[in-house]
């Protein structure tokens, strides 16, 4: 066997052996054979390129194939790490399959994880029967069992993405990438799913926050109708659609912490409650409440406790605008923490101990007692 032959069995061995193709092989050949063989060595090395299998070389292939930057790459590999377990050659093929079904590039890139399917051409032919790929594609993700399921339906019932896109007026790729996780939306009774949706609108729920929450479909009519006009009942303004599916308890506790925060601050926003208890300008409590959204439904009563408790321990308002977090912990757990670290001689100067999960605080506890045993060991030595 010459010497090329050779090289070329090594790099074919090494390629399914081991993904990190040694490329020196490549090298120390090269130099000892003659330059007619050298167009063969470029060729076994774009060979040796696609069936690579890396994290690094993912990434090239991608700005190749879409003609994105290194960062927007590194993103696309971050969010979908599939991809970094299947061939270049796999990428490559499945990307043309894609484009030869009338795929456009934006449509690929929003569903970049079916390019590592090695029966795309089977779910790309069921697909084409269901719809057109551009409003589907999030379908593809689905194995070709579940799409000839629903390609079955489909053909009895008409297409269930389409006819809930135009009731809640957004796309129907949209409501596609919902369809892959709620697969219940094929059993749904339409006529009283319009009846829903209608009702939803009225009382000013969006069809995009319909499409956001699409659980809320589930429940009956009766049900929605009790939840709203309790809520309206108790003075919720903005209704949502989390407060239809939510458990009853839950919803309750939370209609009470909004009477209760009604009662303590009238017609103020918490962002104005704040912005007087912490000595800062309205400005800076409302990008507090921006930032922590969850400060909305938090017991103003708790809230003004655990400030209280903070201001008498010598915490300072600029303490807690630096970790507003601490006002979503709860006021025992808070005491308990900051008592265990006084028992030991620790002064906490910075709120960021105390937001800890207790998992975090329990190691950093340990790790103090820890550093205080050797100190006072090294302090008892003659």
């Amino acid at each position: 066997m010459n010497k090329l032959k050779l090289l070329h069995e090594l790099i074919r061995l090494n390629t399914y052996k081991k993904p990190a193709i040694n490329y020196t092989l490549i090298r120390c050949v090269k130099t000892d054979i003659q330059k007619k063989e050298e167009k063969d060595i470029i060729g076994i090395a774009k060979e040796v390129e696609d069936f690579k299998i890396s994290r690094s070389a993912t990434i090239r292939r991608l700005v190749y194939l879409f003609g994105v930057d290194q960062n927007e790459a590194l993103d696309m590999v971050s969010k979908h790490k599939q991809l970094c377990y299947v061939t270049g050659h796999l990428l490559n093929e499945n990307y043309k399959l894609c484009v030869n079904a009338g795929m456009r590039n934006p449509t690929i890139l929003k569903c970049v994880d079916v390019l590592v399917f090695d029966d795309l051409p089977l779910r790309l032919s069921i697909l084409s029967k269901i719809g057109p790929i551009n409003n589907m594609a999030p379908l593809l993700t689905l194995p070709p069992p579940t799409l000839l399921k629903l390609q079955s339906e489909f053909a009895i019932k008409g297409n269930v993405i389409y006819k809930l896109a135009e009731l809640l007026e957004v796309s129907s790729f949209e409501i596609s990438k919902q369809f892959v996780k709620k697969t219940f939306l094929l059993r749904l009774n339409f006529e009283k799913v319009s009846q829903i949706i209608e009702l939803f609108k009225q009382n000013n729920i969006t069809g995009q926050m319909v499409a956001n929450d699409l659980t809320a479909l589930r429940y009956s009519l009766p049900t929605i109708k009790n939840r709203i006009e309790f809520a309206k009942t108790c003075g919720v303004l903005e209704l949502k659609t989390w407060m239809i599916r939510v458990d009853p308890q839950i919803f309750q506790q939370y209609i009470k912490i909004r009477l209760e925060n009604k009662e303590i601050i009238g017609n103020k926003s918490v962002a104005e409650y704040l912005s007087e208890r912490l000595d800062c300008s309205l400005a800076t409590a409302n990008y507090l409440v921006y930032k922590l959204p969850a400060l909305n439904n938090k017991s103003v009563k708790k809230m003004s406790e655990l400030i209280d408790f903070l201001y008498a321990q010598g915490y300072t308002p600029g303490h807690i605008c630096r970790v507003p977090k601490i006002l979503l912990h709860s006021i025992e757990t808070t005491k308990k923490r900051l008592k265990i670290l006084n028992e030991i001689g620790v002064q906490v100067n910075t709120m960021y101990v105390l937001i800890k999960s207790q998992k975090s605080f329990q190691e950093y506890y340990d790790n103090l007692v820890k550093n205080l045993m050797k100190r006072n060991k090294i302090q008892k030595k003659p």
